[in-house]
């Protein structure tokens, strides 16, 4: 979400034809340009829905982050290091499609898709395994 919104203010600057200002001022720095000069063409090749997946992939890898944060809780809590690393192996799979698409096997839209699946099982499987099994404990203490 903040690389879009830098990428909005990007297209901003663009079209107010501000940003050769801020490619100039980065090379009067001695800065690399390179990434800048190429800007231009890679926000003009944006599609609504490529902004979509961008979205999309950033909100099931906040779910997946959160199911990740419940399982290290939890691993903390019990005392049960296995559930530390079954947390890291996890993390390892669910980034194979991605690495998978980096390397042009699969392409963007299947990546997604399998990312938002994943993450809403994993989410749902870990939520119900974990935190609503505890939350009827803790009412009972309370």
């Amino acid at each position: 979400i903040v690389n879009m919104a830098a990428y909005m203010a990007y297209a901003f600057m663009i079209n107010n034809g501000t940003f050769q200002n801020l490619i100039d001022e980065a090379a009067a720095m001695g800065s690399d340009v390179s990434t800048l000069e190429a800007m231009p063409e890679a926000i003009m090749s944006f599609t609504p829905g490529i902004a979509c997946l961008f979205m999309l992939e950033r909100a099931y890898a906040m779910l997946m982050h959160t199911a990740f944060s419940i399982i290290v809780f939890y691993s903390v809590r019990r005392k049960q290091p296995a559930l530390l690393i079954l947390s890291i192996i996890l993390h390892a799979i669910i980034d194979v499609p991605a690495a998978l698409y980096q390397v042009g096997i699969l392409p963007l839209y299947a990546t997604e898709i399998i990312g938002t699946v994943t993450s809403i099982i994993l989410f749902a499987v870990i939520y119900f395994r974990f935190y609503k099994k505890d939350e009827g404990k803790m009412s009972e203490a309370v």
